[in-house]
């Protein structure tokens, strides 16, 4: 879905767009403006309940709104008395109003709205892989069953070899820990390349 089908962008010389302003500057058009973006749709007299606001009232700014193009006829029903009954709802998600250069104006937000969803995609990938792949790496590389390292223990060995042991015991923790193989390891590189890959792709789009 691109921006022109969530988004109504008017330019400032339009007329439409002045038709707005006149309706948002009004605290009643405002007040139906905001009831019909929430929630769903609604007929005419249910925004005139909710609102504590005489009918026809409603019904004149429902048919600017109309005019302008910012809301739509969502769906009808039929009453009690065969009467149909028309519910509005928006046309599209939000309203934006920029200065007359609307074409670099857009391109500019489709770029910026872009980059928002991209990024943190991107990171959550990052994240989601690493952990995947540190967890399977971890699983593969898990140290020998405890009763293999009981007959391990329990064979004689030499005061001098067991102090050797023990220093390469502790340098084999440690490398185990900073290893491709430990799950931490692997999400902090995963950010650590995925912060670096933005921080370039920020520096080329900026010099464009």
């Amino acid at each position: 879905m691109n921006l022109d089908e969530m988004v109504h962008v008017f330019r400032t010389d339009e007329e439409k767009a002045k038709l707005l302003a006149m309706q948002i500057a009004n605290d009643r058009g405002r007040e139906v403006l905001e009831c019909l973006f929430r929630g769903r749709p609604k007929s005419a007299s249910e925004i005139a309940r909710e609102l504590n606001v005489p009918l026809p009232t409603v019904m004149f700014h429902i048919e600017r709104f109309l005019e302008i193009g910012i809301i739509k006829i969502a769906k009808t029903r039929m009453s009690k008395k065969l009467r149909e009954i028309k519910y509005y709802g928006p046309s599209k998600r939000a309203i934006l109003i920029i200065p007359y250069q609307k074409e670099e104006t857009i391109s500019y937000i489709k770029d910026a709205i872009r980059t928002s969803v991209i990024t943190p995609i991107s990171l959550g990938l990052a994240v989601v892989l690493s952990a995947v792949a540190g967890y399977a790496l971890y699983q593969t590389g898990r140290p020998m069953p405890q009763a293999l390292l009981a007959d391990y223990e329990e064979a004689p060995v030499a005061p001098l070899e067991k102090a050797g042991g023990v220093a390469e015991g502790v340098t084999q923790h440690l490398n185990e820990f900073f290893s491709l193989s430990n799950p931490f390891v692997l999400v902090l590189t995963g950010c650590l390349i995925t912060l670096g890959v933005l921080v370039v792709y920020s520096y080329v789009k900026n010099r464009k």
